[in-house]
């Protein structure tokens, strides 16, 4: 799990643009511009000094989530169309076939995508349950330059695949 964590930092800081380096200034300057403020009005006004500190640490702790967030539904925003979803079963795998589509407004370098194979339900709230604690999870990384309105097709082979019952397939993309 840390290794898996410290791998998406690691990818998404080397993919850093100029969008990521100016939305990172842009929170780190109005993180300080706050906290110099709540500095100089702690005597006059000690509760307005502690939201803006409560801000402050909103800022620093939520706000770098937030940032690519954002980047990623804007500036790096990707579609993925799923073609198909196919259990072997003479040899117990799944394939999980799709293409990634580059809708945003500059052209990916890298490519990482995700697909989670989870039971299914009826209801909706259990179906979320679920995907906390998928039955299989892959991710692939795709480092090919994708042009914007480009489209590259994938394929994503679960070996192993055992559960006979019906299934849910999740497939997320980010892309740098």
């Amino acid at each position: 799990m840390l290794k898996q964590l410290k791998e998406d930092i690691t990818c998404y800081l080397n993919a850093f643009t100029i969008y990521d380096y100016a939305a990172f200034i842009w929170l780190g300057t109005l993180f300080f511009i706050l906290f110099f403020l709540a500095l100089v009005l702690i005597r006059k006004k000690p509760y307005f000094s502690i939201l803006l500190i409560v801000i402050c640490l909103f800022l620093a702790f939520l706000g770098p989530v937030g940032v690519k967030a954002v980047l990623d539904k804007t500036i790096r925003k990707n579609e993925i169309i799923s073609k198909e979803v196919r259990k072997l079963h003479f040899s117990n795998s799944l394939i999980v076939a799709g293409e990634l589509k580059n809708i945003s407004k500059i052209k990916f370098k890298k490519c990482k995508i995700e697909a989670l194979v989870t039971k299914a339900s009826k209801n909706s709230y259990i179906n979320y349950l679920y995907k906390l604690k998928p039955l299989k999870k892959k991710t692939i990384i795709i480092n090919k330059e994708i042009p914007v309105n480009e489209t590259v097709d994938f394929r994503i082979v679960f070996e192993d695949f055992k559960y006979k019952k019906d299934i849910n397939v999740t497939i997320n993309g980010e892309c740098y």
